[in-house]
């Protein structure tokens, strides 16, 4: 069964988040019902913070399991207490790789563009570019009008690169507008980040 969050994009478009196997990532469909729904500093910000929140606990999954060293390091004044350390140090431990790690960053910007800017949306020109360059949300979705087709985009060998594959309704047009674009990298990295804190693995060599 698959459940859709529907959410309006800018300038009155709509298209829709599709949740594949609802209650795989329950702690964050939530989250993301309020990201797809919201405003455009709703969805920049809390997505930016979501895809952080998840990070972190991914990052403390793979360290030693020293509570009071982990509490000290990630604290908002410690050495991996910034969003950007904690992406880098992703990348340093071998749980993703470059294309990821630019992604990461790019969802760090794009959230600290409307923390920062009161004018900025999904229409603004910087903030469009940055949402146009998110490469892992057109990489590992798939329309969900094929998704009853055995792998009806990506190649069987493809669907093994990436633990956790997003159904999108009207992919085509959903990746085009930044908006749409950046709430499924949101997701694509949420569930992908999710497996990995709960099975312990990185999140595809391709990445």
């Amino acid at each position: 069964m698959t459940d859709r969050y529907q959410g309006a994009a800018s300038e009155s478009e709509t298209y829709s988040i599709a949740v594949v196997l609802p209650g795989r990532f329950a702690d964050t469909d939530e989250v993301l019902k309020e990201i797809a729904q919201g405003s455009d500093r709703v969805t920049a910000i809390v997505g930016g913070a979501l895809v952080e929140e998840i990070l972190t606990r991914v990052l403390r999954t793979f360290l030693r399991p020293d509570e009071k060293l982990l509490d000290e390091a990630f604290k908002f004044s410690g050495p991996v207490g910034s969003f950007s350390a904690k992406i880098n140090i992703g990348y340093l431990t071998g749980l993703y790789g470059e294309l990821v790690r630019k992604d990461l960053h790019l969802v760090r910007k794009i959230r600290n563009e409307f923390a920062h800017q009161l004018t900025a949306t999904f229409r603004t020109q910087k903030v469009a570019e940055m949402a146009k360059n998110l490469f892992l949300a057109e990489r590992y979705s798939v329309d969900l009008a094929e998704e009853r087709k055995p792998f009806p985009q990506p190649r069987p060998a493809d669907v093994m690169d990436w633990p956790a594959w997003i159904f999108l309704r009207d992919r085509d047009r959903t990746l085009r507008n930044p908006r749409g674009r950046f709430i499924s990298e949101v997701q694509a990295l949420s569930w992908a980040l999710t497996e990995a804190s709960s099975r312990r693995i990185k999140i595809g060599h391709f990445g």
